[in-house]
């Protein structure tokens, strides 16, 4: 159900399951991330290179929709990538990434890889690093997703997350 006022007790409007599923459908057919997502992952990637110690793992949450890949793995080429999607669908999308486009001929062959380790599941403990490009807003309760960011990350892991400011939801709730 959508609503589009705080709901009694102060709390934010509840995700539109529905909604949110219709959007997942479309971009499992989507051959890439949409615009918006690769340039916030791009520009979150430039960023890491601050990092003094690269993880030797990590995980790409909702790793197609995201489009942070190809921005990590320039940057770390050795990490290990583990794949978490939301849906099935977008499990298989990534089982079956397509390989880089012509201009990022360097990152070709990498993207081409099938990830060591995909799932819909969470691991505990299993990676230095969690990237979660824009679906912390898509959580029905986001302090559960960061509990649980959380309880994948490793001692002394780090988490990369970006998410719309509480202005631009505003804006796109009007829309």
């Amino acid at each position: 159900m959508s609503q589009t006022s705080a709901e009694p007790g102060g709390l934010p409007p509840a995700i539109d399951t529905r909604a949110l599923r219709q959007v997942l459908r479309r971009q499992a057919r989507s051959e890439s991330a949409p615009w918006l997502h690769q340039e916030v992952a791009r520009r979150m990637a430039e960023r890491l290179p601050v990092i003094r110690q690269a993880p030797e793992r990590w995980i790409d949450w909702w790793a197609h929709t995201g489009g942070g890949a190809p921005a990590v793995q320039a940057v770390w080429p050795q990490a290990r990538r583990l794949v978490v999607e939301p849906t099935p669908e977008l499990l298989a999308r990534s089982r079956h990434a397509p390989a880089a486009p012509w201009w990022a001929w360097g990152a070709r062959r990498r993207a081409a890889e099938v990830p060591a380790w995909l799932s819909v599941e969470v691991p505990d403990g299993q990676a230095q690093m969690l990237w979660a490009n824009l679906v912390l807003h898509t959580a029905a309760d986001p302090a559960a997703s960061l509990a649980t960011w959380h309880r994948a990350l490793a001692v002394d892991g780090f988490l990369m997350f970006s998410s719309f400011g509480p202005d631009t939801l505003r804006e796109l709730r009007a829309v």
